[in-house]
This record gives structure tokens, C-alpha cells and sequence, in this order.
């Protein structure tokens, strides 16, 4: 059940990455299959050694192949990657193709390469919503799953964390809609949704990030249901944590996470992409191409057929 779940995700994000709106078409070269996940900004990953504690792994297509190397395939450097997932494959090797001349090995061995993509990476590092998630957990909190977490983190620029989370055995979602966030930051270039309410639109967001949300029916209203209510004892509860023993740690996280679900209960990936999924894209503002694009995934036989994808040599 469980890497049959991890396997869904992984290939239904691949793949709905490959649909989006913003794909440069791929051809036919190891180069393209590498920026075909890795060309989407908020892929990322915890580590502690990297800047803003952080390891990214965007690479922007476009400056990528505007780049010094952009026309080099990207595994003539990172030699050890030949399969998805490549989960801990980071091996680079800049003299196996190039580079090999005396001047060049001397010049590669005082040259840093961390953070080597640097100008070709987005990422966001404020993410102020003021819920209660936020108090404990980071903007991009999934660590757990080696092969997913990357994918997972992403969609924290797209969704909040209650469409994936809720506990759908306590509530009923009226329908999906639109949070704005104001205090929003980017390391690089801005990216996401902002949906203009006005004309009904959804557009590349400035200063105002729009994340989707399963609205609710509370007396007559619809609310969206974004934990902010309960922030200030959750800020109270962790700044105090140390004090606590562990039955009023259970009793307290037991509190906080009453409304969610964890991960292995969390909605997989097909029930928003497919048709009758639990989001009306259409109805929230995606263009009638990109609502067909974003459901008529047919990742069935493909989930059945691959555990791992072996990256040709071409």
C-alpha cells in the first residue's frame, strides 16, 4: 500500500508537470527528460547544509539553455544519474566530457560548485499565512519519503495544506476556491497563481500569492478552511515545548491535528486530477485547456507498468 501510493504521486506529479502550462516542448534528449521535473520552481527538499536550509532542485528551463553549459546534457555532469528516482545521486563530474585540459582542472579546483544553478532557481522563503501549521512546521515540511518529498513540497506554492490534509470524515467541502497571501517572498523569480477575483482570472502573482482551499458551509457562509484560529496557543504550545512532559506533548499534538489527516490517509494525487475529481478547475479560474489538461491524466497503466524509469542514452 504504501510505495503503491508514494509510486501514484511521484508519477502522477511527473506527469502533471509535464502537462503544464508552462513546458517548454521537450525533445528527444536526456537534457529534456531532466527539465521535465526539474524545470518547476518549489522543488525542493529539507537540508540543513544548504542555503535557507534548503536543497533546490529547480533548474529554470529557459536560463538553463541560455547558460554557459546549456548545451550540455545534463548527465555528461551528474554521471551517476540514469534512472527516476535518482534519490541520493549526486555525483558531478565536470572533466568526464569536458574540461580537461590542465588550466581547466586547475581553474575546477578552486571553483565551489554548491549552489551551482544558482541564477537559474526559484524558490519561495516567506510564506506568512498565519496558520497554525506554520508554527511548527517549515514552508516546505515534507522529509519523510525520500522518493516523493521533493513533488510533495512543490504544491505548497498551489494549495494550502487542508486540501490534501482534511479530514474528510469530518467535514464536507462545499467546493474549492482561492486564499490570498500577502507576505510572500521568492528567491528568485515569483511564481504560482494570483487569481484576480474581478475578471475571474488566474495570472502569474507580484506581491499576493493565491493558494487553493476547500471552502466550507458554516451557517450560511462559505469558509475556507485554513487553520488560523488556533495560532496564538499553537505559538504558546511551542515556545513552551521543552517544559512539557511527553503525555502533554501526545495531548497537545493530539489537539492541533484534529481537523487533519496524516500522510498515508492524505488524498492521493487522482482524486483532484481526473474527471469528477474533487476540483472543479474550471470553476475556479483555469482556462478550459488547462482544466482538460490538469484532469485527463492517465496514469493508471503507468503506475501499473513502472517502478522505476531507466533514462535512455541517446
Amino acid at each position: 500500500m504504501g510505495n503503491k501510493f508514494f509510486n501514484l504521486i511521484l508519477m502522477c506529479t511527473v506527469f502533471t508537470l509535464l502537462l503544464h502550462d508552462n513546458v517548454v516542448a521537450a525533445e528527444s534528449t536526456g537534457e529534456s527528460i531532466c527539465l521535465s521535473c526539474h524545470q518547476y520552481p518549489g522543488l525542493v527538499r529539507q537540508n540543513e547544509g544548504q542555503q535557507n536550509g534548503l536543497k533546490i532542485l529547480h533548474i529554470d528551463n529557459v536560463k538553463y539553455r541560455a547558460s554557459s553549459h546549456g548545451h550540455v546534457d545534463c548527465t555528461a555532469c551528474h554521471i551517476d544519474v540514469d534512472k527516476i528516482p535518482h534519490v541520493g545521486k549526486n555525483k558531478t563530474n565536470c572533466q568526464s566530457n569536458c574540461h580537461q585540459s590542465n588550466k581547466d582542472k586547475k581553474l575546477l579546483a578552486n571553483t565551489p560548485r554548491k549552489r551551482f544553478h544558482k541564477n537559474e532557481q526559484s524558490v519561495i522563503t516567506l510564506l506568512e499565512d498565519k496558520t497554525s501549521c506554520k508554527v511548527c512546521h517549515q514552508i516546505y515540511p515534507h522529509t519523510k519519503e525520500p522518493f516523493v518529498r521533493a513533488f510533495l513540497n512543490m504544491h505548497t506554492g498551489y494549495m494550502v495544506c487542508e486540501v490534501c490534509h482534511l479530514d474528510r470524515a469530518k467535514f464536507t467541502v462545499a467546493r474549492y476556491g482561492w486564499v490570498q497571501t500577502k507576505d510572500v517572498q521568492f528567491e528568485g523569480e515569483a511564481f504560482g497563481t494570483f487569481y484576480d477575483p474581478l475578471h475571474k482570472l488566474t495570472l502569474v502573482p507580484e506581491s499576493t500569492l493565491s493558494r487553493i482551499a476547500p471552502y466550507v458551509n458554516r451557517e450560511g457562509k462559505l469558509e475556507a478552511l485554513m487553520n488560523t484560529w488556533d495560532t496564538d496557543g499553537a505559538i504558546n504550545v511551542y515556545s513552551s515545548r521543552r517544559q512539557l512532559n511527553e503525555e502533554e506533548k501526545v495531548l497537545e499534538f493530539t489537539r492541533y491535528h484534529r481537523d487533519v489527516v496524516k500522510m498515508k490517509q492524505t488524498t492521493a494525487c487522482e482524486k483532484c486530477h481526473s474527471a469528477n475529481g474533487l476540483i472543479d478547475f474550471q470553476a475556479i479560474g483555469f482556462s478550459n485547456e488547462r482544466s482538460n489538461t490538469l484532469i485527463n491524466l492517465d496514469i493508471g497503466d503507468i503506475i501499473k507498468k513502472y517502478d522505476v524509469f531507466y533514462i535512455p542514452e541517446l
